[in-house]
């Protein structure tokens, strides 16, 4: 460290190596200044999404880049990336950290999502951040009942189901009794509970809309 400061901050370089403190705050504040403009870190560790980046600002972002370039471009980011835009990162951000790591853990849950439309993926993840939050927050609903009231039944098993004040679920053929009643296999908990549901109070995840995907979209990403 000592070796690529300037010599104006020597000093507090090696107050900071020998004592881990500085009394020196002015002295400090230009050190902080100096390593953000000048320290180079791969870009994957300071923005979110570089990929997204460069094609929101259609420019190539290097490998390695300073905090300083990465909070500059994060700006120009947001000043350019439309409200649209910005809800799709956001939900890739949400699929590739989260639903992904779940599902890529159960070969049941992996098969049906890959069977379904890429309307239904989006709604799936939506729906499962939508239903993290409930979780975290202790509110009692998903979204309002007249969002759910535009969504479809549910079909046939195997099929991922949903229910505005209980969450996402999985019903597999093995969990269905006689017709309507099943056994839901909860997404926040990762487990069955004791209960058996009627699927006539749930809702399905095929079959929708492309309105009332963004709709579920804007509520878990806007």
């Amino acid at each position: 460290m000592r070796e690529n400061a300037p010599p104006r901050l020597v000093q507090v370089v090696s107050d900071l190596c020998i004592f881990g403190a500085t009394a020196d705050s002015d002295q400090l504040q230009k050190l902080i200044r100096f390593h953000d403009k000048q320290r180079r870190f791969p870009r994957s560790a300071l923005l979110t999404d570089p990929g997204a980046l460069e094609r929101a600002l259609q420019t190539r972002i290097p490998y390695y880049i300073t905090i300083v370039q990465a909070r500059q471009l994060e700006r120009l980011g947001a000043e350019t990336t439309s409200p649209t835009e910005k809800l799709e990162i956001a939900a890739s951000n949400y699929l590739k950290d989260n639903v992904l790591t779940r599902i890529n853990e159960d070969a049941d849950l992996a098969q049906v999502r890959a069977q379904v439309g890429a309307l239904a993926q989006r709604a799936l993840t939506a729906l499962a951040a939508l239903d993290e939050r409930a979780a975290r927050t202790g509110n009692k609903q998903l979204v309002a009942d007249h969002v759910a009231a535009n969504w479809p039944p549910p079909g046939e098993a195997p099929m991922f189901v949903w229910n505005a004040n209980i969450g996402l679920g999985f019903v597999s053929r093995d969990d269905v009794f006689a017709s309507p009643k099943a056994n839901v296999w909860l997404w926040r908990s990762a487990r069955y509970q004791r209960a058996i549901y009627s699927l006539d109070y749930w809702r399905g995840v095929t079959d929708c809309e492309q309105g009332d995907v963004v709709q579920l979209e804007e509520l878990a990403f806007g």
